[in-house]
């Protein structure tokens, strides 16, 4: 093992921020209140989609386990609405888009899901299986 691995094993902090704690705090203006007022009200806004999002998507995979897939598809959809960073619902709903048999749709998510920051490999996955449920009619 390298040696600088080891020293940052072993590095452990010192308390300096009563020293550095004037220097680090930005001074009381206005313009930064309101600002950090902005920012908490946009990630309160954002954890709560989060949440709508979650719920629909459980919603989602229990309906597509109860093989109630078009209502799964729905679900699915609202989740993205709510929160369309969440490729899980592309995929989930790829998957239930293969099981009506509407491939071009399943392609579809599919591709979004793989070119979207946060590339998920499932996206590949269901691609083939859309693709290959294309191939067989």
């Amino acid at each position: 093992m390298y040696r600088w691995v080891q020293a940052w094993d072993n590095w452990e902090p010192e308390d300096e921020w009563d020293d550095m704690k004037d220097e680090l705090m930005p001074e009381d203006k206005p313009e930064l209140k309101a600002m950090e007022e902005d920012c908490d009200k946009r990630a309160k806004a954002r954890r709560e989609r989060i949440r709508e999002a979650t719920a629909l998507k459980e919603e989602g995979n229990d309906a597509f386990k109860q093989k109630r897939y078009q209502n799964a598809v729905e679900l699915y959809g609202a989740a993205l609405k709510a929160a369309p960073w969440i490729t899980a619902c592309l995929t989930n709903r790829a998957m239930c888009y293969i099981n009506l048999k509407n491939y071009k749709n399943a392609v579809r998510d599919c591709k979004v899901s793989a070119q979207s920051l946060y590339r998920c490999c499932h996206s590949l996955v269901c691609t083939g299986c859309a693709v290959a449920g294309r191939m067989e009619q």
